[in-house]
């Protein structure tokens, strides 16, 4: 029975945090121009499954490039109960495009034990901090939580320098060198922004996205927001950093908590 027990909350603990979100295009590399297909998933290593797409969660999908910004919202195809939700994107022009998701808000109550696991799994130290703070420890948790993700697709061959810079996301993961441009090195250097100031202390990972075996590179970033990454020369991957604040001046939650995702891949 112990045993029993200790498992359902071990998988309690861990339900509560399987909330990583990315955007996953059919394809990260693209010989031409062209219409692409982009899922929205959700979930931890191999436990991958389709997100809820459906217009009242959506926000904004976008494409930034050397050229500038697109909307795409009318490429969305809702989820239905024959099929996964995806957008059917069309990138009209050579060169890296950064397409973008933001999702509106969305509201979370889980009790003590579950939310502080969660909390402390996914490196929530501002959370942990101010709960701890108010005494409110032993208390169930709530927060509003949106989702945010950027994909980096090239075209052709040129690839461009777009994707360093921020696009504005309130939680944003961006690139200090090109990831299909890395040298021998393969090391990638990324800044994370929070409101357009980096942040400290955010953890982030790297993981596989093909086989989503194994423990995933993970980091703290710097004072300057900065982490860096060993990048394999062939792979697709998702770099994902979530990060959660006190909204005192709410009365419907305690925290509102982003989930920040960026994927790229590299041919084999």
């Amino acid at each position: 029975m112990k045993r029993l027990l200790a498992a359902a909350l071990f998988c309690a603990a861990t339900s509560a945090s399987a909330h990583d979100f990315w955007l996953a295009p059919a394809a990260f590399q693209m010989d031409a121009p062209g219409a692409t297909r982009v899922d929205f998933s959700i979930g931890h290593a191999s436990e991958v499954e389709p997100w809820n797409l459906q217009w009242s969660r959506v926000y904004s999908l976008r494409t930034y490039t050397a050229e500038g910004v697109a909307d795409h919202q009318r490429s969305i195809i809702p989820k239905t109960p024959l099929a996964p939700g995806f957008a059917r994107v069309a990138l009209e022009a050579a060169g890296t495009h950064v397409v973008a998701f933001e999702s509106r808000d969305s509201f979370s109550e889980l009790e003590a034990e579950r939310f502080n696991a969660y909390a402390e799994k996914e490196g929530l130290v501002a959370v942990l901090s101010a709960r701890e703070n108010a005494g409110t420890t032993d208390e169930s948790g709530r927060e509003t939580y949106s989702r945010r993700a950027k994909a980096l697709v090239q075209v052709g061959d040129v690839v461009t320098d777009n994707v360093l810079e921020p696009i504005g996301q309130t939680l944003e993961i961006v690139p200090l060198r090109h990831p299909y441009a890395l040298g021998d090195d393969r090391a990638l250097p990324v800044r994370v922004l929070f409101r357009g100031e980096p942040l400290q202390g955010a953890l982030i990972d790297l993981t596989d996205l093909a086989s989503g075996d194994g423990p995933p590179q993970s980091r703290r970033t710097d004072a300057a927001g900065v982490a860096t990454f060993e990048v394999p020369e062939a792979g697709a991957f998702k770099l994902n950093v979530i990060w959660g604040v006190s909204t005192p001046a709410s009365d419907r939650a305690e925290f509102d908590t982003i989930f920040c995702s960026l994927t790229f891949g590299m041919r084999p």
